[in-house]
């Protein structure tokens, strides 16, 4: 087992070569590696101005996700939040998600919390992946908007197709929660509880009455329904919204839409 201070060594000789294009991908990465052994250490600063550096060299989603691991292990969860969300919502990796997940969880953010557990299924799909979306919903039961609950209980239910009574308590869960969002509520969330009830019930889409906003989230309804002009705006609508994302990629209708997003 090679030591830390070993490590750090070898990767600090490393970066002292003389710097390539073939070399920046590798140099940025035993950047990243170094700073997050500093971190690790205590040399929080340094180890964040070295991610900072990777970024520079290689501007990679996944650099800026472990940059906000080390902010989120330093107990900055504000910092490290602002730094995920600028990550189209199309290219985090499931490691981003969970960061996410994580950021939310430690500011008491239950919705932003839910969100990024939905991320995470649409990303991984795994049983793990799974169990927290189910765990976070629980806890979120008491606290999260009806919208969000209704949500997370569609994301389950698309993921449960293998177990068709499971399936449909969720989408039942997911359609009753919809049904309680209220009129004050946001736009964004109106369009979220109008998707989940035409996912969930047997609501014609030609009754639907299409909001024309460039919304995200109204564009994923304008999808649902059927409208080829919204069904070619998804992909966009897809990189601003991360619940248009999870939401897209999870409906067998949309997902030819993100194009292996």
């Amino acid at each position: 087992v090679i030591e830390p201070p070993v490590q750090v060594a070898a990767i600090r000789a490393y970066l002292e070569l003389e710097q390539t294009e073939d070399r920046r991908v590798a140099q940025a990465s035993a950047l990243a590696l170094l700073g997050e052994l500093l971190a690790r250490g205590g040399e929080v600063e340094e180890g964040l101005a070295l991610l900072q550096r990777a970024c520079a060299l290689s501007p990679a989603a996944q650099l800026t996700a472990r940059r906000a691991m080390i902010l989120l292990n330093a107990k900055h969860p504000e910092q490290a939040l602002e730094l995920l969300e600028s990550i189209p919502p199309t290219q985090r990796s499931a490691y981003t998600w969970r960061a996410l997940l994580r950021g939310h969880a430690l500011l008491g953010q239950v919705n932003g919390a839910l969100e990024a557990a939905c991320g995470l299924v649409a990303r991984e799909r795994s049983e793990q992946a799974r169990g927290t979306l189910a765990s976070v919903l629980s806890q979120a039961s008491g606290t999260a908007d009806p919208t969000h609950l209704a949500v997370g209980a569609l994301v389950l239910a698309r993921v449960a197709q293998d177990h068709p009574e499971l399936a449909a308590e969720w989408l039942t869960r997911a359609s009753e929660a919809a049904r309680r969002s209220p009129p004050e509520a946001s736009e964004r969330s109106r369009d979220l509880a109008r998707y989940v009830l035409l996912c969930s019930t047997e609501v014609p889409r030609r009754v639907v009455t299409l909001d024309l906003a460039s919304r995200p989230t109204a564009t994923l309804v304008r999808a649902r329904c059927g409208d080829a002009a919204a069904l070619g705006q998804l992909r966009e609508a897809a990189d601003k919204d991360g619940l248009v994302y999870a939401l897209a990629r999870l409906d067998p209708d949309l997902a030819p839409s993100l194009a292996n997003r």
